[in-house]
């Protein structure tokens, strides 16, 4: 804007010595240039305008995506929580109701007269924290307000414990399947408690503890809270 104010002052310095029509032919000309430079400066401001309105908008979509994730990941151990939140990510589990439900008709196949041998459990066999596991995973890696940093770290971590803890519990009650049929214990009373301690033992020699996935909760909480400072318009 400078510079064509510049030409305009040059020119106006140069009317003295013109003719009348040339003196107006100038001042079309002028009012052409002035009238381009205003409407580049209005398009600009207004470009420049429109773009922080998608930015900011942008911004806050990230940081409540952002916001889900953490609290997504944090409700698992929040143990102040009101009891009827619904929370379809819940990623709690135990095997000991799974494991009475199967010893219940295991119990029932030998009171029918059938073969021990012949038993068959029937039902799913994975909690559903379990299965939200995979569920979550899913949904955050093509979440698209996510930054790709956080989005490969949650991603990697939730997958290999969802892997680790799927197969372990497949494996621990394929295992007290079988030995009901071999008949290979005396009492029933602390087995579905003992299968459900094996299972949490191998998780924790898996790097699953209870403490474990805790640490690695807040380790993700502290990489979103980091990342959310780079919105922070403070110094």
């Amino acid at each position: 804007m400078e510079n064509v104010l510049n030409v305009l002052s040059h020119i106006m310095s140069q009317m003295k010595s013109l003719s009348l029509k040339d003196i107006v032919a100038l001042v079309q000309i002028c009012f052409y240039i002035i009238g381009t430079s205003i409407a580049i400066l209005t398009y600009r401001s207004a470009k420049k305008g429109l773009l922080n309105t998608v930015n900011t908008e942008y911004q806050k979509r990230v940081m409540d995506h952002l916001h889900e994730l953490s609290e997504t990941l944090y409700t698992e151990y929040n143990y102040e929580r009101d009891s009827k939140e619904s929370n379809k990510y819940d990623f709690s589990y135990r095997i000991e109701p799974i494991a009475r439900r199967i010893l219940e008709q295991y119990k029932k196949h030998i009171k029918d007269g059938n073969d021990p041998k012949e038993f068959r459990r029937r039902g799913a066999i994975l909690p559903a924290g379990v299965v939200n596991l995979n569920k979550f995973q899913q949904k955050i890696q093509s979440d698209p307000f996510i930054p790709d940093h956080i989005t490969q770290y949650v991603i990697n971590y939730i997958y290999e414990r969802f892997i680790v803890t799927r197969d372990i519990i497949i494996e621990e009650l394929h295992e007290f399947e079988n030995s009901l049929k071999n008949q290979e214990h005396k009492g029933y009373q602390e087995l579905p408690v003992s299968v459900d301690r094996n299972v949490s033992r191998r998780l924790a020699q898996n790097g699953f503890s209870r403490d474990r996935i805790r640490g690695e909760v807040h380790n993700i909480r502290m990489m979103i809270k980091e990342y959310l400072k780079s919105f922070n318009p403070l110094p």
